[in-house]
């Protein structure tokens, strides 16, 4: 995620989909049913926001608020300081199921720039699908422009 000199970035509700089959997968009664209106099959849980991050300088806690959409509930980063490298700071998705080769993958997700020191006022996340581990070979690489508006965003 790299954001502009100063900003705020809150993410709601992000899910993950493969358009193959996935694995079997033990989902509650409510992701069950959210799963069946989905085009592919859920391979996260969009309702835990217990993400593991990583990076320095940078702060992040989580909201609450019915005006939330997607849930009610977000992440909030704060980061003071753009970098050059995207991969400076980090947030991991925690996957219900794996990935194969072949397979099409689509993040959709809720997000919002609270402030952002940049020419247009937006900030951007910049969104990659990332086997954790050496050498971190990833896909799907993509920039989105978040603005003060909540707005849905999909990376596939």
């Amino acid at each position: 995620m790299t954001i502009g000199k100063t900003a705020m970035i809150a993410v709601a509700a992000s899910l993950l989909a493969l358009s193959a089959p996935a694995p079997a997968q033990k989902l509650s009664p409510e992701l069950q049913a959210l799963d069946a209106k989905l085009p592919g099959d859920l391979i996260n849980d969009p309702t835990r926001l217990d993400w593991a991050t990583q990076g320095q300088g940078f702060k992040s806690h989580g909201v609450t608020d019915p005006a939330i959409p997607g849930g009610g509930a977000a992440i909030h980063f704060e980061i003071p300081k753009a970098d050059p490298q995207p991969y400076s700071i980090q947030a991991f998705v925690p996957l219900l199921s794996k990935i194969s080769k072949g397979d099409t993958v689509t993040i959709g997700f809720y997000a919002r720039a609270l402030a952002a020191e940049t020419p247009d006022g937006k900030g951007t996340i910049s969104v990659r699908f990332q086997q954790n581990s050496d050498p971190w070979p990833g896909f799907g690489d993509a920039a989105v422009k978040v603005g003060p508006a909540w707005e849905w965003h999909e990376v596939s």
